[in-house]
């Protein structure tokens, strides 16, 4: 799965910390369904769910706003 998030968030795969994007880019995930946050401190996180298959680019874009709006 491919990461683009400004200006940074932690990436939570199914309630497990996976990392922070950046610097991370990409992550690995076998086919199925995922529930997935991104939290940055004091911003408002984005929860969705992803569906991965295979043979199939996956991405998750998203910037964070100050004001508590989101955009993905």
């Amino acid at each position: 799965m491919k990461l683009s998030i400004q200006p940074w968030g932690e990436v939570w795969i199914n309630g497990s910390l996976k990392g922070v994007s950046p610097p991370m880019r990409f992550l690995q995930l076998e086919p199925g369904t995922y529930n997935v946050e991104l939290r940055n401190p004091g911003l408002q996180s984005l929860r969705r769910q992803l569906v991965v298959t295979a043979g199939q680019p996956a991405s998750i874009e998203h910037r964070f706003q100050p004001s508590g709006g989101a955009t993905q």
